[in-house]
């Protein structure tokens, strides 16, 4: 007698539970997840416009090409940390300390993050070529 379950089905409904059960989790879930790439993306956009007023205000001994190839790939980070600011913003209030005010809507968004964490992952793989890109030219210049 078959009632149109198989093995394959539980394994996929135990691993949908198992990350559901982790987004849910504060301390390494969701939560946690965002509060660290929100960080990281804090954390870069202080350096890039660092550098970026650095190499404006004071140029020393680079070509103006150099400089202008530096600054083009700042400038491709600094649009990348605008766009992940714009896919993350309607987490901001659910994922602060607290949340919310609404344990559905937070529940709603950890569960939701779990999606949109993959377009995210994939912008800061995006910084990471820009950032090695400028690392190189700034070695270029020193050799």
């Amino acid at each position: 007698m078959s009632f149109g379950f198989s093995v394959g089905d539980f394994i996929t409904v135990g691993n949908l539970a198992i990350k559901t059960y982790t987004c849910l989790q504060d301390s390494t879930g969701s939560a946690a997840d965002y509060q660290r790439l929100k960080l990281a993306s804090s954390s870069l956009k202080t350096t890039i416009g660092f550098v970026d007023k650095l190499l404006t205000e004071n140029p020393g001994s680079l070509s103006e090409p150099l400089v202008n190839a530096t600054k083009k790939h700042l400038s491709e980070c600094y649009a990348l940390l605008q766009n992940f600011a714009e896919i993350t913003k309607k987490y901001d209030t659910s994922f602060s300390t607290g949340g919310s005010g609404s344990k559905a809507k937070d529940t709603c968004r950890k569960l939701k993050w779990g999606s949109v964490k993959h377009d995210t992952r994939e912008i800061f793989r995006c910084l990471q070529g820009h950032i090695e890109a400028v690392d190189t030219l700034m070695s270029a210049n020193n050799t």
